[in-house]
């Protein structure tokens, strides 16, 4: 995994942290307008969330298959939590993984208060 790889991923997992933090939130923030209980699904979204870290490294050579390995626990929940995304990859979480590192640094980067570009 080259440096420029490696930091399209880590901004990736910005992401999904963040899309992934705000879901969490829309659930927890008001539970009496929400009916439906989410338990499960933060549950699950949460074992995979505490796990970015272990893709966020260094330059050592375990960030190889990172993204799939990510990629792989994402589609899990997809398919668990979300049945009606057919196929599963449509749904954002693994949209974003799967975006190119040019389209992923226009839509996300170019925008992002002010940060320079991840792909050379």
């Amino acid at each position: 995994m080259t440096m420029d790889d490696r930091l399209v991923l880590n901004a990736k997992i910005g992401v999904l942290l963040h899309d992934s933090l705000v879901r969490i939130r829309s659930y927890t923030y008001d539970p009496k307008a929400n009916e439906e209980d989410h338990s499960k699904e933060i549950n699950d979204l949460t074992d995979i969330l505490h796990n970015l870290p272990k893709y966020i490294v260094g330059l050592d050579e375990q960030a190889i298959d990172s993204h799939e390995q990510l990629r792989a626990a994402l589609l899990l929940h997809v398919k668990r939590f979300f049945p009606k995304t057919k196929p599963p990859e449509l749904h954002r979480y693994i949209e974003i993984l799967d975006l190119e590192p040019e389209a992923f640094q226009t839509r996300y980067r170019n925008q992002s208060w002010g940060l320079t570009a991840v792909v050379s």
